[in-house]
């Protein structure tokens, strides 16, 4: 793109960011988002949400021609949006709106994080798992197939138009090419005539079809399934470039090298070169589990131990009975409804006696098994029934399960259970309905009460599944994954296809082992299949595993919602949607699940550890978190959220007696033992943090990730840091969802000599996979990718924490810094420095933002910062620095060395202090010994001041010391060997004392370091010339011109350097160079030898022609310049000039030169009268001038006369002047002056206003019409009564100025005289 396509972009970008911010409050945050084939992407936030984010795509839809909007364009326009809104699908880009605004078409969708392609260039050669790979491949095929299903065609499938989000979650966007099938076309074709699309997603049929110059080509779905083909290569490292000689190469699939065997059989398998035979997405994904589902299943076969027998569950038959008495409700739905046992519980209900039932109690479980999408019908339904029978167990039972499990009413649930208690105490179902009631509700208050219940139904029936299932879970709530483990399976034994068992096993799993991620997965999937009872328990888990686990977002809020939708006030599936919309800042979303939250479960412990865990600020945190653990003393994770808010305030007393709490409710808590450990390693107790990591490591039953880290953190009590890595290396393996191990393996990364930053990147990243919300990772990797350098990656990463703490201190105070130093963007550092200044009162801040007004020379908004900020910090030492730096800018120096030697008095160390004042003494008050006293100070306390070396041997340069000046500078460069300015001076020091080819050395590695040096080009040229290397001169003198056109020393030495070899050229530069200085003897000589003297012969015939004044008086000086002699002519004609234009000084500089050079002409000496007469009002030096020019008999003796009549009639000697003046008009009666001051005379001295009025005619038929001599023509006729002649002459002086300093007289006397009777003036009298 060229420089004017470029800002004519950019302009535009401009122009559509004040649009969309104008009409629609959509602030722009970055306008270069992307372009492509269709348009401009911008990335914009909601003026009033800052949390809402959006990508908006900018079509164009004027005509070029015409001027007015497109309509086909716009038609098209509005076609892509509607598909979009059509096409509502995760993996789907989201649209929101769309609109026009003048003349574009703007589409409004959900901002992504990054193209695939971004992705593709980030990972670079490294290798792909096929994790991640079936990750993006079934996304991708979930989104492409949805469309096909829509009878879209998309035809512009490529990796720039997939887009992924925070959670890496494929979506398809850009849709502009996308067509729909005519339903009338009964093959799946579309025809067109103009090819749409990339050229290197383009498949074979099409290529051919172009070969053959086919009119109309199809663009089918089978196109864009070999475009996907081409996506996934791309995916794995092979080039783009491949594909685009691929039909000279008969369309070989090269192997992708970041992708597995299996990855690359895939791609070959979709990449087939006939369409017909080509996979459809069903043939696609059959494939994918057979080479990657099926294998890992078979290779990963997991055995389970159980009273030393190996069995796996697979191996366990399904019990039939239970399976037989599924009934399916309704076949059309998409989930079956069921109902277990249906039949036999209303037989009993409606058949059999309170005796008969108890004898049926063996068989509970076929009691409470209802399916929730008809539990609403049953309660209805036996309502009458239970009225009938209060004392019906069966009906009391299922009553109770429904309202614990359904409607959420937990009191009323419990109430129907405990009656049937006192019916019947040896009822497993009630006592456990009771337990489940307390989970659900994740009451810890109440654990112990359903450790009673446990004991007692393992006294009536110990292989009870329920009971195992209550008992398992209780377990995973206290966190005893091990024995949780152990107690699930024994349930599996009996029912392997349980949904609940699945459920619960598959998070069991994944919590003991994250190396299980798989096998979870697997059960977890395989409880949705088998929760033929729509029990939301099981939904809400699967939401909790991909949320968590999988960080597959969009997964669980499905999963939430459908459980919500069967139980709409499930505390477990709120309060997770909560936390998911929280990260997502979904604040819509967050809002209202919020309020529901709030209104339901407004006493519960964990609803208030939820809202405290969405607070930004700590102390809403700390009462929500106080309110839990208020309504339940036992809600140990509250405990522990609150010891997190106080770890961050620094209150570790308040952590270690949090911690403690937390091990007299569990004091088999690792987790406690194990901070309480690192508080006393915080507080440097060895012996007691190995006393506390003893206790944890002598737990039974503690997780594996647990043991390593206690391994880890012995190993680095012992100083082996290596191995403690490895141990915490080991333990995030077994569960990556951890924080602590993430924490000391940043410290040790942080703390070792030999700082590796990639590591600190990786660790930190990975951290942030399952922890996306902790600001610490966060801050670390910012840190780290600060340190190596990669300034867009920390400014990338700290605008995803503005996104989670937009009120973080360190967020804006690093954006500023990295735009200051690194972006040189000082204009948005400001910004950034008053955002932090808004949220917090940050001196640092302060400071730089002054600093950057300084560095800017916005010395008065420098100054109003200041003021504000020192009325806060006073004391503040930095603040008071700047204050003399402005002082010193503003030319205050005396004030600015005051305040500098006030802060000695505190800080005698502060070595930038005394490099200051010796720069102050050295610049601007010159005074070099108290500048290299100062700087010798400064040095003594810090010798790696870049600044101090530099400026003392300047000063030593300045003293014409060179070789100490060499020596200093020399020290300077060894210390800083990357700063330029030391070799330059060198350079300067070593030209100077004639040693040139060290000189050229120094300017050349000057210019190695800094290109753009023109003076090391320019003093680099001298030497060149010295040295008759002129074609090297010309070179750097050329480079000096480029850096800077107003070089005309450098242009000057090109002028002459061209004079021999190529005149016209060093004519044309002459020419250029005397428009700058046309005085320049050197310069002019040089121009006219070269234009054979008709530069000066020119010179001479114009210069009496022109008009301008100034012009005229540089052609002159040009003249004596060039002659060989001072030309009399010339002089004279410049010093009147001169005088004119009232250059007096230079005036007589050029006087000098004519009595110089000219002796015996009187002109100099009436030109020095003049002088006196006209600008300096000495009239008797005057006097003594004019004698000297009559002594030697000036040409003018006209002008002479008139000088001294002039000369005399100011110091009033009148008769003596009227004797030169009459001599003047006799000489010459082209001098109107005389008669002038001859009529002043007679009027004021003589009164004789009749001769006064003769010589004021002789001054108008000598045309001297000027106001004042109306003036005193009406005066005088006035005098005489000649009231008409007066007025004439008073209104002809108003025509001619109506300012004249006597103008209202003059006007006063018209209005008192309107209509004067004319008279003749007829009085005559001799002139002399």
């Amino acid at each position: 793109m060229s420089d004017t396509e470029e800002n004519c972009q950019d302009e535009t970008l401009d122009f559509l960011a004040k649009q969309l911010e104008e009409n629609y409050k959509l602030k722009t945050i970055n306008k270069f988002g992307g372009k492509g084939g269709f348009g401009l992407v911008l990335f914009v936030q909601d003026e009033h949400d800052e949390s809402q984010k959006y990508a908006v795509k900018a079509q164009s839809i004027i005509n070029p021609t015409t001027g007015n909007i497109n309509q086909v364009l716009l038609k098209q326009c509005k076609e892509e949006a509607r598909v979009m809104k059509e096409c509502r699908h995760q993996n789907i880009i989201e649209i929101y709106a769309d609109f026009v605004l003048g003349f574009y078409h703007f589409i409004q969708m959900k901002l992504c994080k990054q193209s695939l392609n971004d992705w593709i260039v980030q990972n670079g050669k490294n290798p792909i798992s096929d994790q991640v790979f079936c990750k993006f491949v079934k996304q991708m095929i979930e989104g492409l197939e949805y469309l096909h299903n829509k009878d879209y065609v998309l035809r512009d499938v490529s990796v720039r138009n997939i887009l992924l989000t925070t959670n890496e979650e494929i979506k398809f966007c850009d849709f502009g090419l996308a067509r729909k099938y005519d339903s009338s076309l009964r093959s799946k074709v579309l025809y067109t005539s103009h090819l749409n699309g990339v050229i290197y997603y383009f498949p074979p049929e099409i290529h051919q079809a172009i070969q053959e110059n086919k009119p109309q080509i199809k663009q089918t779905k089978e196109g864009d399934i070999w475009a996907l083909g081409v996506c996934l290569s791309l995916l794995g490292g092979i080039p783009i470039s491949h594909f685009s000689n691929s039909f000279h190469e008969d369309f070989k699939i090269i192997d992708a090298p970041n992708l597995s065997k299996n990855a690359n059989q895939l791609i070959k398998k979709i990449l087939i070169k006939n369409a017909k035979q080509r996979p459809s997405f069903k043939e696609i994904k059959e494939y994918i589990y057979k080479i990657f589902e099926l294998q890992e299943l078979e290779i990963e076969d997991k055995q389970i131990t159980l009273n030393n027998q190996e069995k796996t569950i697979n191996q366990f038959i399904p019990n039939e009975e239970y399976k037989e008495n599924q009934l399916l409700s309704d076949d059309s739905q998409e989930t079956a409804a069921v109902f277990v046992n249906k039949e036999l519980f209303q037989k009993k209900i409606i058949d059999s006696s309170l005796a008969e039932q108890n004898l049926q109690l063996n068989e509970a479980d076929i009691n409470v098994e209802f399916n929730f999408l008809e539990a609403e019908k049953l309660l209805q339904q036996y309502k009458e029934k239970l009225s009938q029978q209060p004392e019906n167990i069966e009906i009391l039972l299922l009553f109770g399960h429904i309202e614990i499990k359904m409607n959420c009413n937990f009191i009323f649930g419990q109430n129907y259970l405990n009656k049937v208690i006192s019916l019947k105490k040896n009822n497993l179902d009630a006592y456990l309905g009771i337990c489940e009631s307390y989970l659900i509700q994740k009451n810890c208050l109440n654990y112990q009460q359903i450790e009673e219940y446990i004991k007692l139904c393992y006294s009536l029936n110990p292989s009870y599944w329920r009971l195992l299932y209550i008992q398992a879970w209780l377990l995973y709530e206290q966190e005893n994954y091990i024995e949780s483990e152990k107690i699930i399976i024994k349930a599996l034994l009996q029912i392997p296809n349980s949904s609940l068992l699945n459920s619960l096993h598959a998070l069991i799993l994944i919590q003991k082992d994250f190396q299980n991620k798989n096998s979870s997965e697997e059960e977890i999937k395989k409880s949705i299949e088998l929760n033929l009872l729509n029990d939301p328990i099981v939904l809400s888990r699967a939401g909790y595993f991909y949320q968590h686990y999988i960080k597959q977002l969009n997964k669980a809020q499905e999963y939430y919602i459908k459980a919500l939708s069967l139980c709409p006030n499930d505390l477990s599936s709120l309060s997770n949607l909560i936390l998911l919309f929280n990260e997502l800042k979904e604040n819509t979303q967050l809002k209202y699940y919020k309020k529901q939250l709030k209104n339901l479960y407004q006493e519960n412990s964990f609803a208030n550890q939820v809202l405290g865990r969405i607070k930004k600020k700590q102390e809403q945190k700390i009462k929500y978190f106080q309110k839990s653990v208020d309504l339940d003393p036992y809600m140990i994770s509250s405990y522990f959220y609150l010891s997190e808010v106080r770890k961050v305030q620094q209150k570790f007393s308040e952590v270690e007696e949090l911690q403690k709490l937390i091990l007299e409710i569990n004091p088999k808590s690792a987790f406690a033992l194990i901070e309480l450990a690192n508080i006393q390693l915080h507080k440097n107790d060895r012996k007691s943090a190995q006393q506390y990591l003893l206790q944890a490591q002598q737990l039974e039953n503690k997780q594996e990730y647990n043991s390593l880290y206690l391994d880890g953190i012995n190993f680095e009590l012992e100083g082996y840091d290596e191995l403690a890595l490895k141990q915490y290396y080991q333990s995030i393996n077994k569960n990556p969802i951890q924080e602590r191990s993430y924490q000391r393996i940043i410290r040790i990364l942080q703390f070792s000599r030999n700082k590796n930053f990639d590591e600190l990147i990786e660790i930190s990243r990975k951290a942030l996979i399952y922890n996306p919300t902790n600001e610490l990772f966060k801050l670390v990797l910012i840190e780290a990718h600060i340190e190596k350098q990669q300034y867009v990656e920390a400014k990338r990463e700290l605008m995803d924490l503005l996104i989670i703490n937009p009120k973080r201190r360190e967020v804006y105070e690093k954006l500023a810094y990295l735009e200051n130093i690194y972006f040189k963007n000082k204009d948005q550092a400001i910004l950034y420095y008053l955002k932090e200044l808004e949220i917090n009162q940050s001196e640092t801040s302060m400071v730089h933002l002054v600093n950057i007004y300084l560095e800017m020379n916005q010395y008065q908004i420098a100054e109003e910062k200041l003021a504000k900020f020192l009325s806060i910090f006073p004391n503040n030492k930095e603040l008071r620095y700047n204050q003399a730096v402005l002082l010193k800018q503003k030319n205050n120096i005396d004030e600015a060395i005051k305040i500098l030697l006030e802060l000695l008095k505190t800080n005698q160390a502060d070595f930038k202090i005394y490099n200051e004042l010796g720069y102050i003494y050295q610049t601007y008050k010159q005074d070099y010994n108290e500048a290299i006293k100062y700087y010798n100070i400064s040095l003594q306390i810090n010798n790696q001041v870049t600044s101090v070396y530099y400026n003392v041997a300047l000063i030593y340069f300045y003293f014409k010391n060179y070789d100490y000046a060499e020596k200093l500078m020399k020290d300077y460069v060894k210390c800083f060997s990357n700063d330029y300015k030391g070799y330059f001076e060198l350079g300067q020091i070593y030209y100077i004392k004639n040693e040139l080819p060290i000189a050229a050395s120094y300017f050349q590695r000057t210019i190695q370091m800094e290109p753009n040096h023109e003076q090391a080009y320019y003093l680099q040229s001298q030497i060149q010339i010295r040295e008759n290397k002129f074609a090297d001169a010309i070179v750097s003198l050329k480079k000096v011109r480029e850096l800077n056109l107003k070089r005309q020393d450098a242009l000057l030495d090109l002028a002459n350097l061209y004079s021999g070899e190529n005149p016209q050229l060093s004519s044309e530069l002459f020419f250029q160079y005397l428009q700058y200085d046309p005085l320049n003897r050197e310069a002019l000589k040089s121009y006219n030898s070269i234009t054979n003297g008709t530069f000066l012969k020119n010179l001479d015939q114009q210069v009496e022609q022109v008009q301008d004044q100034q012009i005229k008086i540089t052609m002159l000086k040009q003249i004596l310049l060039l002659s060989p002699k001072p030309q009399y002519r010339i002089l004279k004609l410049l010093a009147a000039q001169q005088i004119n234009l009232e250059l007096i000084q230079d005036a007589n500089i050029t006087i000098n030169q004519m009595q110089l050079n000219f002796p015996r002409e009187g002109y100099t000496y009436l030109l020095l009268a003049e002088i006196q007469i006209q600008h300096l009002k000495n009239y008797k030096l005057a006097i003594e001038q004019l004698n000297k020019a009559k002594d030697l008999q000036t040409e003018n003796q006209s002008l002479l006369y008139l000088y001294f009549g002039y000369s005399y009639w100011q110091l009033k000697e009148n008769q003596k002047a009227i004797k030169f003046l009459k001599k003047s008009t006799k000489i010459s009666d082209q001098q109107p002056l005389a008669y002038y001051i001859l009529a002043q005379i007679e009027m004021n001295e003589n009164k004789d206003y009749i001769q006064a009025i003769q010589y004021l005619q002789q001054c108008l038929k000598k045309e001297f019409k000027l106001p004042k001599v109306y003036y005193a023509l009406g005066k005088s006729y006035q005098k005489l009564n000649y009231l008409y002649q007066a007025k004439e002459s008073y209104e002809i002086l108003l025509q001619l100025d109506p300012n004249y300093i006597e103008a209202d007289k003059c006007r006063e006397f018209i209005s008192q005289n309107p209509n004067p009777e004319k008279q003749e003036f007829k009085e005559k009298c001799s002139i002399f």
